[in-house]
Order: C-alpha cells, then structure tokens, then sequence
C-alpha cells in the first residue's frame, strides 16, 4: 500500500516543541506522530520561525527522515511544490482560515487543524465551506474524541448511566485552550449544545492573556443541565469530567486519564436509599491521543471510517465558546 504524502505546517508547541518534554506519553506531538504512523510519510514542515522549523527537521533526521524545510509565510509554496495528501496546521487559531483557505487549492485528501479550528463561527463556517466546494476532508483535532475508551462510552451511553441527568466538569488554562476540548467532549458524548444559560465572567490565568476562564450552565438536548467551571492554571492544571444519569455515572479523573464506570447499588449506609458504587477502571494511565487521531485520519482518508471529529463537529463548538465568551464579556447571565 502507498503511504499518505503528508507536510506539517507550525512547529511550536504541539507541533513540535513537545518532544523535548520526557514526562508525556508518546507522541507527544504531530511531529512525532507523523513520524510514528507507518501509513504516512512526512515530507515537509514549515514555521514562521526558522529556528522551530529546522529543530523539527533536525529530529526527523535523527529517526532517519530527511524533510523539505520552509521558513516564513511559505505555506502556499510548501503545498503547491509538494501537492501531499494530508496537511496538518499545527498553527495559531487565528491564522487557520487563511492557512485552510490556501491548502485546499493544491486538494489534498484531508486538512487535519489543531484545536480550536477558529476564535470566531463566521471564520469556522467558512472553513467548513470551503473544503466542502473543494472535497476536502476537513478534520479538527479535538483529540480525546479518539480515545477508545471514551468511544465506547459514547457507543453505549445509556448502557453506562442510562438517561443523561446532568454532569459538572472542570477546566484549566482557558475557554479557548482547554475549555475547548471540555466543551467538544461534552457535545461527543450528549449531543450539541441546545442553549447557553448563564455565564460568570472569570478572568483567570489562562495559556492565553486574551483569554478568559468563565462558569457556565450548559444545556444539552432533553433538558440535561451541565455545569462548566473555569479554574486559575497557575494554582493547578485540572481536567475532570462528572456525568450522571438515571442509573449510573462515570468520571473522567487525573487530567482525563482514569475513567471509572459507577453503577447504582443499595444504599451502605442509610436504608432504603441507593447509591453509587466506587467504580470499575475504565482506563488508566497516561497516554497520548495524538497516535490513535493520526491513525483514525488514515482510516477516514482511505475510505474506512466515518470521521469522528469533522470540521462541522468543531464550527458546532466554535459556535458554544463564542456564545460563553460573548456573554462573559457582556457580564450579563
């Protein structure tokens, strides 16, 4: 079989940069993740910065890969010369529209952009748009929506708790960094979003200084009400989710990792009620979603798999940040 033509486009953070970190699970960015899948051969990558581009070079060439190395607002050069099947921006939020807008003219089978695809609806609409009129598949990078345990749950959610009666989740660094994926696992698992509530305007430290770390009531279809709580990074990272329903919950803990299934059992301490049990594992452990995504994007480029995280899953949780964000700068409810 032909291996997927692939080019990497921002080489920051989760582009690249990450790999010097030690600590996280493998891979621990696009870069290395590119270089891990065998059904993909990563040809180019490209940053603004050219130091951050040819450090990424440079760790392809110690696994053995040369790559083509641009440097500037090279990105229409990049995807014009090399035509690959797959993109991935690895980019700023707010440069995703002109980046999409440019690949899609040399049509390669998929744009796979880093989360959150863009900081305005209008911007991500028209990203949907465009790869639609171009039959580009546009995949957004939401990454814990590839996590096999949490597609299983969403498989059988009901089997796991039954009808959905409401849920509390918490998040750090940002409604626009880590708020994102809260928001978009809340939509994989219940539905989109029906109205936005009320929101407490919070400007706490987040990866971003523009960015805010508001509470939200959340409502979902069937009247289930949500809780979304914005902390302060700087005191700790937190990444917990809490759903309950009429005959069980499950608890996403330990920055999302430790997933346990709580079951409805009598009461232990007082007669005549019930309670929840203390959970079976689900999953545990660290571990990287960035390779399960990667090889989820081959599936869908080969015709395989419906696509788990389209461009119009992510305009939808575009449109639910915007909401929150514009009642919290407005402070009203």
């Amino acid at each position: 079989m032909n291996r997927y033509k692939a080019v990497l486009i921002g080489c920051g953070r989760i582009g690249a940069r990450l790999e010097r970190d030690q600590g996280r699970p493998r891979p621990a960015t696009y870069l290395g993740a590119l270089l891990d899948n065998p059904d993909v051969e990563l040809v180019a990558v490209a940053d603004a910065d050219r130091a951050r581009a040819e450090w990424a070079a440079d760790v392809a060439r110690h696994r053995g890969v040369r790559l083509a190395c641009y440097v500037g607002d090279a990105a229409d050069v990049l995807v014009r010369h090399e035509q690959p099947d797959l993109v991935v921006l690895a980019t700023p939020p707010d440069t995703h529209r002109k980046l999409v807008e440019m690949c899609v003219v040399s049509i390669p089978t998929a744009i796979l952009v880093e989360k959150p695809m863009a900081l305005s609806a209008a911007d991500a609409e028209a990203m949907v748009g465009v790869c639609a009129d171009a039959g580009v598949q546009l995949i957004v990078a939401h990454s814990r929506r590839f996590d096999p345990c949490l597609r299983q749950i969403r498989e059988d959610i009901s089997g796991v708790m039954g009808e959905p009666a409401g849920g509390y989740a918490v998040y750090t660094g940002g409604l626009w960094d880590s708020g994102t994926h809260t928001v978009d696992l809340l939509q994989f698992l219940l539905g989109e979003v029906v109205a936005v509530r009320e929101v407490h305007p919070r400007r706490w430290g987040s990866e971003a200084p523009w960015d805010l770390s508001p509470a939200a009531f959340l409502e979902f279809p069937g009247g289930v009400i949500v809780t979304l709580q914005g902390l302060d990074i700087r005191d700790y990272a937190e990444f917990r989710l809490m759903l309950y329903g009429r005959t069980g919950a499950f608890v996403m803990d330990d920055s999302g990792f430790d997933v346990r299934w709580h079951r409805v059992v009598s009461g232990r301490w007082f007669g005549g009620y019930k309670q929840l049990d203390g959970g079976a594992v689900m999953a545990s452990g660290g571990r990287s979603y960035l390779g399960p995504m990667l090889e989820h994007v081959v599936e869908v480029m080969a015709g395989r798999a419906a696509c788990l995280s389209s461009g119009q899953d992510g305009f939808a949780t575009v449109r639910v940040l915007e909401a929150i964000q514009r009642k919290a700068e407005a402070g009203t409810p």
